[in-house]
């Protein structure tokens, strides 16, 4: 359980680590000048286990609360709070072998752009599930999903955003929409 605020930079940021296991748990972040927690080519290719982001309340950062760019997470449980351009921006997961993102049980709430922006997804797998996206922008974007992207949308509760509950753009793959 750590506290972390006001930083100059990301709150915490994690760029081309290869281990197995690391799990960002429990911690509050508040106003940092980027992003809350900051991920980049953070996958272990010989292992098919996630970073894990669990139980976290970022709020107040001037980028995103969430930033993840060609990494394979799992990110649960967490509190997304009035960040200025989004909550979660899902960028480049590049079909890495077994690769897959899964969002469930967050609370992504008033953040200035989007709650969840998904782009440049190819040949990967997305579940987006057990959701709260409110009073946001948009709650959840998705931009540029190349070929063979699979993404599953269940059980989220997508309302009071200011312009759209869910915007596609430049879809290739499949999304399904479950109960």
């Amino acid at each position: 359980d750590n506290k972390c605020s006001y930083t100059l930079k990301d709150g915490f940021r994690f760029k081309n680590l290869n281990i197995i296991g690391l799990e960002i748990f429990g911690n509050e972040i508040k106003a940092a000048k980027r992003n809350g927690i900051f991920l980049e080519g953070d996958y272990n290719h010989e292992s098919d286990i996630p970073i894990m982001v669990k139980k976290n309340k970022i709020t107040y950062c001037e980028n995103h609360g969430i930033y993840i760019q060609d990494s394979m997470v799992t990110i649960e449980e967490n509190t997304v709070l009035v960040n200025t351009i989004g909550g979660i921006m899902i960028e480049g997961v590049l079909g890495m072998a077994k690769s897959r993102v899964i969002l469930a049980n967050l609370n992504v709430n008033q953040n200035l752009g989007f709650g969840v922006l998904i782009k440049g997804l190819f040949n990967s797998c997305l579940r987006i599930s057990n959701s709260i996206f409110m009073e946001n922008q948009n709650g959840i974007v998705y931009e540029t999903i190349g070929k063979n992207s699979q993404h599953f949308l269940s059980n989220n509760k997508i309302v009071n955003n200011f312009e759209t509950g869910i915007k596609i753009m430049q879809l290739n793959g499949k999304i399904y929409f479950v109960d």
